[in-house]
């Protein structure tokens, strides 16, 4: 409702705000808006776990995904007193509300990439690299969806894993394995200093690694070599993240 876009406004744009925020998503999460409830936790998460559990809670039991989601990382971390068991269970019902979502809405890039994420680590359900595949590619317009199917076609123990169930008579699996290869064929390189690489780079020199990464990882998976090659140069340095050869 207005409550919730008056929160999200004060959160993200105009004169960012996050008390009045805060004020406007309380005011939709007390008319039942179990979005403005994932956004309080979300607000709350950095400096008081606690409420923010209580917030994710709320959210969850309106059967919001990302609520659920968020008390599984939560549960599984130092913020709050560790409950895998607990974490576990939120793991389950955010598959189970995102399956459901994604049935109704396969043009949602976001819950199928969670849902690919989800069966490819065995988070929530059992571990299916097929289904992975197929939701991963259902979201290949969403860029870590893209990266997703890259570095799966290039992982030995992957392709290994979907030979060993075509071998089996997987037909399923084939599909998998002309996806993946297929997914190759979506990115072709070329070398431009395009709008977007260069305010990256203005990012990038500026210190807000925040922006620039995320530009940065897009302009790269859409073929800008020059992109790749600053990713290289930031995760073999360690330039504001944590060094990283095989990403590098």
């Amino acid at each position: 409702g207005a409550a919730f876009q008056l929160g999200k406004l004060h959160a993200e744009g105009v004169k960012k705000d996050l008390s009045l925020s805060a004020y406007w998503y309380e005011r939709a999460a007390g008319l039942g808006h179990d979005g403005a409830m994932y956004q309080l936790g979300k607000l709350h998460e950095k400096t008081d776990a606690g409420i923010a559990e209580l917030w994710y809670r709320k959210a969850a039991e309106q059967e919001n995904p990302w609520a659920a989601l968020r008390l599984t990382k939560l549960y599984q971390s130092d913020q709050l007193e560790a409950d895998l068991a607990l974490a576990g269970e939120y793991d389950q019902l955010a598959f189970f509300l995102l399956s459901r979502q994604g049935e109704k809405d396969e043009d949602n890039n976001f819950v199928h990439y969670e849902l690919g994420r989800m069966h490819q680590k065995g988070a929530g359900t059992e571990k299916d690299l097929i289904e992975a595949v197929y939701h991963y590619m259902t979201a290949r317009a969403y860029a870590p969806a893209l990266r997703a199917l890259i570095h799966l076609s290039a992982d030995p123990a992957s392709l290994q894993e979907l030979t060993a169930a075509v071998d089996s008579g997987s037909e399923r699996a084939k599909t998998a394995l002309l996806l993946l290869d297929a997914s190759k064929q979506m990115v072709k390189p070329f070398a431009e200093y395009t709008e977007t690489f260069v305010m990256a780079l203005q990012a990038l020199r500026g210190g807000d690694l925040e922006t620039a990464l995320p530009m940065l990882e897009r302009e790269a998976l859409a073929g800008n070599v020059y992109a790749a090659a600053e990713l290289g140069r930031i995760y073999r340095r360690g330039l504001g993240v944590d060094p990283n050869e095989e990403t590098a």
